[in-house]
């Protein structure tokens, strides 16, 4: 198939061909043979300058039209999307009603870029790439009110071997390089592992017992800095460390213990009594009970300078400010977190 042979609206600046003209062949073609025939149909334009294209599949089925290239602003740069939806099987007007996974319909997505690629930028042209569809899956939630749909991990990007690419395209719409998207996240192939059901899981299965909410909250930190949504990350970190101080506090005020005028002894603070003295300010809970708690201060440790500067404060801004937290950020975050939950004895390593 030649540039020729790919029918060209005269409709805009650049062919605006849609994406399931480009990537229908990944239904009835395997390998890379396939791709490069449907990428090449829908890359091919008249009189533009050499590009590159991104291409790739999301899970969430986009219900806007196709709308041929539309301009995308990425850290001041200017690039081009498309996407269009596709389906699964035989059926081809049906959806599961919020559905993340993509069982029935998703969306193929192309980023282009305006210039070539030369082979040694492809770590950038993908992180760049998963920007921008990061971008235009952020414009689409606001506008649609589609509420289900959120950022894909730059390593889902690459699930599909046949859905997704970089190519360099010739000015005469000719595919001159192919390069397979890197995806780098750590998750790379290693032997399966295997580890014996611990006394405490069993416990819990079995009594219903409650689970330790310091370590489902620091659990659920890092699970979204895997996942990219390092605002919720953070915001969940520094609920766990709070949560962890208000429960080290309250089970050392509740195993006090005093003596009546008889001798006898009992509690010295009720569960409600505690609740009462609790009910102050987190700076106040550092300052004036958690040292009583520890038998040492924690304030001025190097564990707590680094809560403070590296957590606290960006918690505060993305609650308050509404700010966005990058990743270098939400992952210095929790590290700051769990430097401070060992610290007070509130999670383990």
């Amino acid at each position: 198939m030649t540039a020729g042979e790919c029918r060209r609206p005269n409709r805009r600046r650049y062919q605006e061909s849609r994406v399931g003209n480009r990537l229908r062949a990944h239904d009835n073609r395997r390998g890379h043979e396939g791709l490069h025939q449907a990428v090449q149909c829908l890359l091919c334009w008249e009189g533009h300058m050499p590009s590159t294209v991104f291409t790739a599949e999301i899970p969430y089925a986009l219900i806007w039209g196709e709308a041929g290239w539309l301009p995308l602003r990425i850290d001041g740069q200017d690039y081009e999307i498309q996407f269009e939806r596709s389906w699964r099987g035989g059926s081809k007007n049906v959806e599961i009603k919020h559905d993340r996974l993509g069982r029935v319909s998703y969306t193929r997505i192309a980023v282009r870029f305006p210039y070539s690629t030369t082979g040694d930028d492809i770590d950038e042209l993908t992180s760049t790439a998963h920007k921008a569809i990061n971008r235009l899956l952020d414009v689409y939630r606001v506008a649609t009110k589609e509420f289900h749909v959120g950022h894909i991990p730059i390593h889902e990007l690459g699930l599909s071997d046949t859905a997704h690419g970089i190519f360099g395209i010739e000015d005469d719409g000719s595919i001159t390089e192919q390069h397979s998207a890197r995806f780098d996240m750590g998750l790379g192939l290693t032997m399966s592992r295997k580890a014996m059901m611990s006394s405490d899981a069993l416990r819990d299965l079995a009594y219903e017992r409650p689970l330790p909410v310091v370590d489902v909250l620091f659990l659920n930190a890092k699970r979204s800095v895997l996942f990219e949504d390092y605002r919720v990350a953070v915001i969940e970190a520094e609920t766990a460390f709070e949560v962890g101080v208000d429960r080290i506090l309250t089970r050392y005020y509740l195993s006090r213990v005093s003596r009546t005028t008889e001798g006898h002894i009992q509690p010295a603070y009720s569960r409600d009594s505690v609740k009462d003295l609790l009910d102050a300010g987190l700076s106040n809970l550092l300052r004036v009970h958690l040292p009583k708690a520890l038998g040492r201060e924690f304030i001025g440790t190097e564990e707590h300078t680094r809560w403070e500067k590296e957590l606290y404060t960006l918690r505060n801004a993305v609650v308050h400010d509404g700010i966005e937290a990058g990743e270098d950020e939400a992952r210095s975050a929790l590290e700051a977190a769990e430097g401070a939950l060992v610290s007070i004895g509130a999670m383990s390593l």
